[in-house]
């Protein structure tokens, strides 16, 4: 088996679109609507990631098992001005079927190394707060909850996401 990272291009928004989809379907039942993931289409993010990657704005790094895309992380400077300095993990998502075979610390891996080589300040991201194996994945690769919550909704279910982040030495 050959594992690869590599930075994804434009034409390759769809089957990010899709993996995120296929993984939310599986992370998600009990914590957002199901509704919403019964509906989420394929091509949901595509155009967002697809035009992130165009213009540079957000990194889209891919991990390949035997040259099959099984996971992505987008991430790049952050967006919040607080946090002027720092990187954040817009998003990171392995395609059910490889969960917990180190994919996803390879991506947070690369993408603190790169991160670090930038002279970040370190990194940041949001999480939902009762997504307990993301919370556990990333405290485990070093992240720590700093307290700060963000409520937002969908098809009107309040949700909470926590904050994580990791100052780089």
């Amino acid at each position: 088996m050959t594992v690869t990272l590599r930075a994804a291009v434009p034409t390759e928004a769809g089957e990010i679109s899709r993996l995120y989809v296929q993984s939310w379907r599986e992370a998600y039942p009990g914590l957002i609507p199901q509704s919403y993931l019964d509906a989420l289409p394929d091509h949901h993010w595509t155009q967002t990631v697809a035009d992130w990657v165009a213009t540079g704005r957000f990194t889209a790094m891919l991990v390949c098992e035997n040259e099959i895309m099984v996971g992505c992380a987008i991430y790049g400077p952050a967006r919040a001005e607080e946090y002027e300095g720092w990187g954040e993990l817009v998003s990171l998502y392995v395609k059910p079927g490889y969960f917990c075979k180190g994919y996803g610390s390879r991506l947070v891996k690369q993408m603190v190394q790169e991160m670090r080589e930038r002279k970040m300040y370190g990194c940041y991201l949001w999480v939902l707060a009762g997504n307990r194996r993301a919370r556990a994945f990333y405290e485990k690769a070093g992240f720590q909850n700093t307290g700060e919550t963000l409520t937002f909704a969908l098809e009107g279910v309040p949700l909470l996401d926590c904050r994580y982040r990791m100052v780089f030495k």
